[in-house]
């Protein structure tokens, strides 16, 4: 039986990494362990596991702690996800002991040389295209934006969908009530809508954001990786959320007040996600 994945600890309350203690900053990111849920830096959250009673049959990142104790069976690899960050963060010069005892400091990663096993989103191709919003009978299409933070669909009906395509770099708004939202081999894309009458489909993509601002029935992501949806709290009982050949999926549940604070999910793959009495429930897709 599938199991829910640990509840997140909210990334905006942390300034320091959970078990080296280093501070985040612009070259220095926030990583979720997906074993225990708390916040650390590359260095301390770099070891990759496969966790199948959580649904999540590819290796994910977990910490160092959850590493050495975690029995299994299985291989492990070294993450190569945040090189960059790992060249330009200063790594400490001596190893703190962690504020949880759950979680002491381990001196040594576990690791194995084995190919990546986690299927990665298709390239985005960003090759020099002219940037274009237009209507095409039921769609309005938004293709080869790149860099663009103000992409606007202001005259879309109920009726019509909105076909996102080949997206680099861009927040796109769509105004008002539209019938279905398609997000095709975009990137690092965040889309704020209202409502939405059908579903939204996320296939070939990776690092977008979808910012509900209204409610939205349904949604599927396929090959796809890195992708946020953000729902208002009161439409969290109607979430139902497909996801397919996916990794690294969570939904964020935004406060009601200015006093709440904003709860994230880390969703399984290959399941459907739907919140049940304020709990997440997962089952296999249909075949």
């Amino acid at each position: 039986m599938t199991q829910a994945p640990a509840l997140w600890q909210p990334s905006d309350l942390v300034t320091h990494c959970s078990d080296c203690r280093s501070q985040f900053w612009f070259f220095l990111l926030k990583h979720h362990c997906r074993l225990c849920g708390r916040v650390f830096c590359y260095n301390c959250n770099n070891t990759y596991l496969p966790l199948p009673q959580f649904g999540f049959n590819n290796p994910v990142p977990i910490c160092n702690a959850c590493a050495h104790s975690y029995d299994s069976n299985n291989q492990t690899r070294q993450g190569t996800l945040g090189q960059q960050e790992r060249q330009l963060s200063t790594p400490p010069t001596t190893t703190s002991s962690s504020v949880d005892s759950q979680h002491p400091s381990i001196p040594q990663t576990i690791t194995s040389e084995v190919p990546q096993t986690h299927p990665p989103a298709k390239k985005i191709n960003t090759s020099s295209r002219t940037p274009r919003t237009f209507r095409d009978k039921k769609f309005w299409k938004v293709e080869y934006y790149t860099g663009d933070k103000d992409v606007i669909i202001s005259e879309a009906t109920q009726r019509q969908c909105v076909h996102i395509f080949e997206c680099v770099d861009c927040i796109i708004t769509i105004n008002g009530r539209v019938n279905e939202i398609l997000i095709d081999k975009s990137e690092n894309t965040t889309v704020v809508f209202s409502e939405v009458i059908s579903s939204i489909d996320i296939i070939n993509s990776k690092k977008v954001t979808l910012c509900c601002l209204e409610k939205t029935p349904s949604v599927q992501i396929e090959k796809s990786d890195t992708v946020n949806v953000r729902l208002p709290a009161e439409q969290m009982e109607n979430l139902h959320l497909m996801t397919s050949c996916a990794a690294d999926v969570t939904v964020t549940s935004e406060p009601k007040t200015k006093l709440d604070q904003s709860i994230e999910y880390a969703i399984p793959q290959q399941l459907v996600t739907q919140m049940v009495e304020g709990q997440l429930i997962f089952n296999p897709i249909p075949k």
